[in-house]
């Protein structure tokens, strides 16, 4: 607990001016780089009991799932609070800058109890936000099955204090459960103003047109990996690429693909998503994924039952971790991946239980050539090795913890922020 005696559970964390700040239920607990306590931020004057989003459910997994975003142009941090209004904090002064209540289409949401996405473009001042929730007008009391998404899109203008809506709509599941959003990420330094949703069985690109929003149904990217779990985007050789990768839900026909069909994944061009690659996946519910640019290696992490290993890889299921590196000659990845195995403990055998399992959560980026895999019992530092072809793991910066479930992780310059 902090001096103040304020603390609670890190559901997302950034940095910002050298200060880290963490997301709990009910405040932004402010840290220096070095780990020293700052202050907190009161993002909420009420106490939800039952505010708790969950952040890895293995059937309903959301990998972009997050409740803050950066506009570094203003020295913002714009927050979703429980109640569904946002919140813009000044990073260098920690006040709250601006208050935005809940929009007129969230009522009926609140408190947040699924997942958000909120990402802000810092290019072009436009604020994305999107919100999974119970759909009340669908379900009795206690009822939590059928969803609702919301999607808003908000031009940021006064220096980054007021927002204007662009496009806000609800999507309800009961009128098209394809319809449900779990990503979405914007071309950020192409020349088209293009921005692409994760839905269930396709991939929707939208662009601007004097700031209006539009879908363009030439775009459509339709697959057959049922639901796309997440989207990266990613610069190779000067050109933007988004990985839109699967992650299965817990269901059949026609929203799923039968247990035998190889799912794939797909690598398309941000500026022209028709010019795309689609590479059958290691896995079918592949938790996270980054981009190494020196080495080009496309790595994915996955785990748990081994029935969600596509047919073609049947005899991989004790690995968690696959790459497809780039190939410069053709401008393409290669199809045929490398594997690692990063359970040397053996905690992936057994019960199909995740709370029994060491398995994968996230990747974080941390150099050209390394990353951080962060995972249920511990955190692991890989490094790429010359002389074995392949990352392996740093033994001197390895972290065990049984149970913790370590989730999220940053990167800044050379500070590294995992939890």
């Amino acid at each position: 607990m902090n001096p103040d005696g304020v603390s609670g559970y890190a559901s997302d964390i950034v940095m910002s001016n050298s200060k880290i700040f963490v997301y709990t239920l009910q405040n932004i607990l402010v840290y220096n780089q070095n780990g020293s306590y700052i202050s907190s931020v009161d993002i909420s004057d009420l106490d939800y009991g039952k505010f708790a989003p969950h952040f890895f459910y293995a059937r309903q997994h959301v990998p972009g799932a997050n409740l803050m975003a950066l506009n570094t142009s203003d020295d913002l941090l714009y927050v979703v609070a429980p109640d569904l209004s946002i919140k813009a904090i000044n990073t260098n002064d920690l006040s709250i800058a601006a208050s935005w209540g809940t929009s007129t289409l969230l009522q009926d949401y609140k408190p947040l109890h699924a997942y958000v996405i909120l990402k802000y473009d810092n290019s072009r001042k436009r604020l994305y936000i999107v919100n999974n929730g119970r759909d009340p007008a669908e379900n009795p009391v206690g009822n939590f099955h059928k969803r609702a998404v919301y999607f808003g899109i908000f031009e940021i203008t006064d220096n980054g204090l007021t927002k204007s809506p662009l496009f806000e709509n609800v999507y309800k599941m009961v009128d098209d459960y394809s319809k449900s959003i779990y990503d979405l990420e914007f071309n950020k330094a192409g020349a088209n103003d293009y921005f692409y949703l994760a839905r269930k069985g396709y991939i929707e690109t939208w662009g601007f047109v004097n700031n209006v929003p539009n879908e363009i149904q030439n775009f459509k990217i339709n697959t057959l990996m049922g639901k796309v779990g997440k989207l990266l985007l990613f610069s190779v050789n000067g050109t933007t690429k988004i990985a839109a990768l699967p992650y299965r839900a817990p269901l059949g026909l026609p929203w799923e693909p039968t247990w035998t069909t190889n799912v794939t994944f797909y690598v398309f061009d941000a500026d022209n998503p028709l010019n795309k690659q689609e590479i059958i996946s290691p896995h079918k519910r592949i938790v996270d994924a980054v981009f190494l640019d020196t080495s080009k290696d496309l790595i994915m992490c996955f785990g748990g039952q081994d029935k969600y290993f596509n047919p073609l890889y049947s005899d991989k299921t004790n690995m968690d971790m696959a790459i497809f590196h780039f190939d410069e000659n053709t401008s393409l990845f290669e199809t045929s991946p490398s594997w690692i195995n990063s359970n040397n403990n053996g905690t992936k055998t057994g019960i199909d239980d995740f709370i029994k399992l060491n398995r994968p959560l996230r990747l974080v980026f941390q150099s050209s050539s390394s990353f951080f895999l962060n995972k249920a019992n511990e955190i692991l530092r890989f490094y790429y090795s010359s002389a074995n072809q392949n990352y392996v793991i740093d033994a001197n910066s390895t972290f065990q913890a049984e149970g913790s479930h370590f989730y999220s992780g940053i990167t800044s310059g050379n500070t590294y922020i995992l939890n």
